[in-house]
């Protein structure tokens, strides 16, 4: 698209800022900053194409879905400030699993927190029933923009939540484990269901990144260090696959070989196993 201006790489370098804080975040004050300050250069990212009504709108559902979650995500934050005074991961490590409250009122309270942390970072995630808003980003976004998306942000999300969750919140599993079971498995199903559908090959990309974050959703339920290690090989699995039809499509771009397409539909690769066998077969 020949993005002839400083603002894209100076948002892309910020972005990747914030999300290299996220993974050094053990405070939720510095990680909720981090995460808007990563999502603030991803919006803006999105709509990077002005001329192009839809790239703008998508930045607009982008902004405005990212702002609820956000919003739900500090909410479930204070909840959980207020009913234990700390926001450290190691203070409220030692004071969940050392400080035992009789009282129901407080019950509900923790409950209620992690049940709003947890909503918060599966609409981070997009993961069903939260996902209804991606494959506009995915499909309107700059090629090489969705490429960033569907790579490096969900890893970040999934190493935070993985400290949070297992280091933090375990003894509060069963709550939980039972809310990303349920996220999990309409992944699952709205992913594969969905991408059956789709004629787009970037909205086809985007119910894969559904379907795949179904399954690290299910694996992440079972709260232990070896299931953790073979969610962060899947994931790289994941990774690998998804560089390799990125590249695909860009070295398609790159040589320009359908000139008369954007490469937009899935039908817009009919023939290319004529023209270049090898790399149709890989």
């Amino acid at each position: 698209y020949k993005l002839h201006s400083f603002d894209f790489f100076l948002l892309l370098f910020l972005s990747v800022f914030g999300l290299l804080f996220i993974l050094n975040s053990f405070h939720f004050i510095p990680l909720y900053i981090a995460i808007e300050l990563q999502s603030l250069c991803f919006y803006v990212l999105t709509s990077m194409r002005k001329n192009y009504v839809y790239s703008i709108e998508a930045g607009l559902k982008y902004f405005i879905i990212g702002s609820f979650s956000s919003c739900v995500l500090l909410f479930g934050i204070s909840f959980l400030y207020g009913f234990t005074g700390f926001l450290g991961f190691g203070d409220l490590s030692l004071f969940l699993n050392n400080v035992f409250y009789n009282d129901l009122f407080f019950l509900i309270g923790i409950t209620f927190s992690i049940l709003l942390i947890s909503l918060g970072f599966c609409f981070k995630l997009y993961v069903a029933p939260f996902h209804w808003w991606i494959q506009d980003i995915y499909q309107y976004a700059i090629p090489f923009v969705t490429f960033f998306f569907a790579l490096v942000p969900s890893y970040v999300v999934i190493s935070s939540m993985a400290r949070v969750y297992f280091n933090v919140f375990d003894v509060y599993a069963w709550e939980w484990e039972f809310i990303f079971s349920l996220c999990g498995f309409l992944s699952i199903l709205l992913g594969s269901i969905g991408g059956l559908y789709q004629k787009k090959i970037r909205r086809l990309i985007a119910y894969s990144s559904i379907n795949n974050f179904g399954y690290l959703l299910v694996l992440f339920t079972y709260m232990d260090y070896f299931t953790l290690t073979n969610m962060y090989v899947y994931y790289i699995v994941y990774i690998f696959n998804n560089i390799i039809v990125f590249l695909f499509i860009f070295s398609i771009l790159r040589k320009n070989i359908f000139l008369s397409t954007t490469l937009d539909n899935i039908d817009d690769f009919k023939g290319y196993g004529f023209y270049n066998k090898t790399v149709s077969l890989f």
